[in-house]
């Protein structure tokens, strides 16, 4: 039953996490026609006032504003519980929520019920893990939840936040995440992160028994718990940990891995603990050096591998110990070395044939050139060596297409040359023919223009240039209105056309509902996806903004 009660005798509930009233526009509402919407109040358990109010706390306070004297009221006989229940729920479906507001709202439920989320994700529509994730965000630093309220960052900022534990580097990647008026993209952020991590492809301990599988700084892991996009591989971002494992791993089994077996240094370093002096080189990644170990080399404890973290090798065998008894045990095959010099014929210094041969070739191979068609095989071949000579993961793909790699083995102990060697490519390719080749060429540039790292704004050229056009061909799908508050659904609704459509509104009257403000988020997500609205076309400004 509605009833009119003084103003002055009701209470605002101190439990409503709502902060934020603009009521500016209500309260003109109320000057020229009253209060509509009746609120909802309890008997004060408190005895501050009469009354504390369940729900309309935006109408009390236009009400205030407005000078009026009474407020129309429904009272209802409530528990705490009860109370705290509907004022939640009536929040969460007001469209003007904040979205650090809803998320508190989230959190506030859930500390008053426990598990009670997928209760309160039943009652209101909205998915579970929508509101999971709102809740696990405000455990972040408060620094990082103010600029997201202010509307500095948006959710998908602190999605990524959540990625990192330690305290500093969060704050670093924060501090360069809003370094400018603007902040970075979350794209930009998630790169950033990424770049950081270490794959876990190179780990030499076993990662089940590491509890990697499960561990959230495996980057698998996190695409179920946050929205970090497309993840080719599995990496780890605590990478001091991975280091411990990876270090007491090798310690224990150096001797049943490649480089004791290939040449039998007795142990490992890494660059990093090495200075750049403080070592001389037997053997390096790509080739076989002239300063071979004496037998007494491979016996000492100073003839060791050189490693790169995580798992690549920088020199297959050095000397970290005397740099007199490393030159003092080659000593005899350099001075064997120099005396098959001094007896050759060879020329008085080293670099003058290779100079002098890439001088010819600077002249003669774009003269040379001129001389086949532009579209002939010699060229495409051309074409796919340059490509694949310059870009490791496009070599890979290609070497894989030719059959040269096995995928399957693409990431093996990883000595020497991680991929296949560009030469070896182009000697394939000279047994491909013409059709062959442009498939070859095709793929690879496809590999090049998809990666990860090939610039955001390129890969807009090229959608251009394949005459994709994103404002006809994209279209808003349930993902993308998940990620988004009611307000923004609204605001791109309204703006869009979506919903002052027919359909719309006769979709709204299939939910028994008067306004579109009284669905639920899963009900308006329906509106947009199930009423049958064309949305081709409608395209939120975000994604044409580039």
């Amino acid at each position: 039953m509605i009833t009119k009660i003084k103003l002055e005798e009701i209470s605002s509930n101190p439990r409503n996490p709502r902060k934020n009233f603009n009521v500016s526009e209500l309260v003109d509402s109320i000057k020229s026609h009253g209060v509509l919407e009746p609120i909802i109040v309890r008997l004060s358990p408190d005895g501050k006032g009469k009354f504390e109010i369940v729900a309309g706390e935006r109408r009390f306070r236009a009400s205030l504003a407005a000078e009026t004297k009474t407020i129309p009221a429904i009272v209802k006989a409530l528990t705490d519980d009860e109370a705290f229940d509907i004022m939640t729920i009536e929040n969460l479906q007001r469209h003007d929520l904040t979205e650090m507001e809803e998320a508190e709202s989230f959190k506030a439920y859930s500390d008053q019920h426990g598990d009670g989320i997928e209760d309160l994700a039943t009652r209101t529509g909205i998915k579970l893990r929508y509101i999971k994730g709102r809740i696990k965000v405000l455990s972040l630093p408060k620094y990082i939840l103010k600029q997201w309220d202010k509307g500095k960052i948006v959710f998908g900022h602190l999605e990524q936040f959540m990625r990192i534990d330690n305290k500093t580097e969060l704050k670093e990647l924060f501090s360069w995440a809003v370094w400018s008026d603007g902040s970075e993209s979350v794209r930009s952020l998630k790169n950033n992160i990424d770049r950081k991590a270490v794959g876990l492809k190179y780990a030499k301990f076993d990662l089940k028994e590491a509890g990697c599988h499960n561990c959230q700084k495996n980057t698998h892991v996190q695409k179920e718990l946050f929205n970090v996009g497309d993840l080719e591989e599995a990496c780890c971002l605590d990478s001091m940990c991975y280091f411990a494992l990876q270090d007491e791993y090798l310690k224990k089994n150096w001797k049943k891995l490649t480089p004791y077996k290939t040449v039998h240094t007795q142990g490992y370093a890494w660059d990093r603990d090495v200075g750049y002096g403080d070592y001389e080189v037997f053997y390096s990644q790509y080739s076989y050096e002239e300063k071979k170990p004496s037998a007494k080399c491979m016996e000492c404890e100073s003839f060791i591998t050189l490693l790169d973290f995580p798992f690549t090798i920088r020199y297959k065998a050095v000397c970290v110990g005397d740099q007199k008894c490393f030159k003092r045990e080659t000593a005899v095959k350099t001075k064997k070395k120099k005396a098959e010099k001094k007896d050759s014929d060879g020329p008085r210094v080293a670099w003058h044939g290779e100079h002098f041969r890439e001088e010819f070739f600077k002249g003669r191979i774009p003269e040379r050139f001129g001389d086949f068609e532009s579209a002939s095989k010699e060229m495409i071949r051309m074409a796919i060596f340059a490509l694949v000579k310059n870009n490791d993961a496009v070599a890979l793909n290609v070497g894989i297409d030719l059959g040269l790699v096995k995928e399957e083995k693409r990431y093996e102990e990883n000595w020497g040359y991680r991929f296949v060697s560009p030469d070896d490519i182009f000697e394939a390719l000279k047994k491909l023919d013409y059709v062959p080749l442009l498939d070859i060429l095709k793929s690879g540039s496809l590999d090049a223009i998809m990666l990860r790292d090939f610039n955001a704004s390129s890969r807009l050229a090229v959608a251009q240039h394949l005459g994709i056009d994103l404002k006809k061909e994209w279209l808003i799908t349930q993902e993308y209105l998940e990620k988004k508050t009611k307000a923004e659904m609204f605001e791109y609704g309204e703006k869009l056309g979506i919903l002052t459509s027919a359909k719309a509104k006769k979709y709204l009257e299939k939910l028994g509902k008067k306004r579109f403000e009284q669905l639920k988020k899963g009900e308006l997500i329906d509106v947009f996806l199930k009423s049958g609205v064309n949305l081709s076309g409608k395209v939120p400004d975000e994604i044409l903004n580039f």
